[in-house]
């Protein structure tokens, strides 16, 4: 049975098994990079809406040998315990002067998204582009993202000028950004302890879509200061940038082809942001 047959197959198991007494609904999300997605939803009776929850570990799973019925029972326990899906009200969302304090961006590769990018409110960065979403509180201090399509800034009648100042003032305070040795950031997040490196890593305190912290006013100059030197941006991913300091024997065409072995083999499609790097100069960022 292959993923497209196994998803279609454990839908039919688990709305067999609840019956009458919730509302399973197989979902499509077109995520990232083009990556179509594929969960369900478990809904009760009286419940607006239902978190999802995605299906390729327990295809993993199947693939490893576990049996259909077990899966099913697992997924749908497990849509009983899962965190709420977000409390807001869509009247809220329609009114921009509600939610603007809640605007923020992040960074995408601009190629691997063109057709998101013509549903979208976008700016061009290089290779990259600058897309907006709207963060919307889920429990005490959890947050998920609305991502702003066209269709909400012609209702808004809202020019991108605006849209993106909202976000330059919102995302550095809701996300604030974190400048680590490699070392020290691994540790932290993972308590593994790994040698030291000349590596600096730029993120968020969350640790997704971190790299969107470059865009932050005077963060380049800041790290140009921190470091003392011009220095190189690796796009590690969506949620990091790698920091290189310019040393004597570093050079870009060999930084580039370790980014490119990285996001080949290390990077999950989703997560990719871009093969280039970039560097700046203590005046300007510029594409190698």
């Amino acid at each position: 049975m292959n993923y497209e047959q196994f998803t279609a197959a454990i839908f039919e198991c688990a709305k067999k098994k609840l019956s009458e007494s919730a509302l399973v609904e197989k979902q499509k999300i077109l995520k990232n990079n083009g990556v179509m997605a594929i969960g369900i939803s478990i809904r009760k009776k009286g419940e607006n809406a239902a978190p999802i929850i995605y299906l390729e570990e327990y295809f993993k799973k199947y693939c490893l040998g576990a049996d259909l019925e077990t899966l099913t029972e697992h997924l749908i326990e497990r849509s009983k315990s899962a965190p709420p899906a977000p409390l807001w009200e869509y009247e809220d969302f329609l009114d921009f002067r509600k939610i603007r304090h809640q605007v923020i961006y992040k960074l995408v590769n601009a190629k691997k998204n063109e057709k998101l990018l013509k549903e979208v409110p976008n700016l061009p960065m290089f290779d990259l582009a600058i897309v907006f979403c709207v963060m919307i509180p889920v429990n005490e201090g959890e947050y998920c993202s609305i991502l702003i399509r066209n269709v909400h800034m012609d209702y808004w009648e809202l020019p991108i000028s605006l849209l993106y100042q909202c976000a330059k003032e919102n995302t550095r305070r809701l996300c604030p950004y974190v400048f680590r040795p490699m070392e020290v950031y691994v540790k932290e997040h993972t308590g593994v302890c790994v040698p030291e490196s000349p590596l600096l890593v730029l993120s968020n305190e969350s640790g997704v879509n971190g790299a969107s912290v470059l865009l932050y006013p005077g963060m380049p100059k800041y790290l140009y200061e921190s470091i003392g030197k011009n220095y190189y941006l690796l796009p590690s991913s969506i949620h990091e940038f790698l920091i290189v300091p310019e040393e004597e024997g570093v050079f870009s065409v060999h930084l580039k082809e370790i980014v490119k072995e990285v996001n080949e083999n290390h990077i999950a499609e989703e997560e990719f942001l871009s093969d280039s790097v970039y560097y700046f100069d203590g005046n300007i960022i510029t594409k190698m």
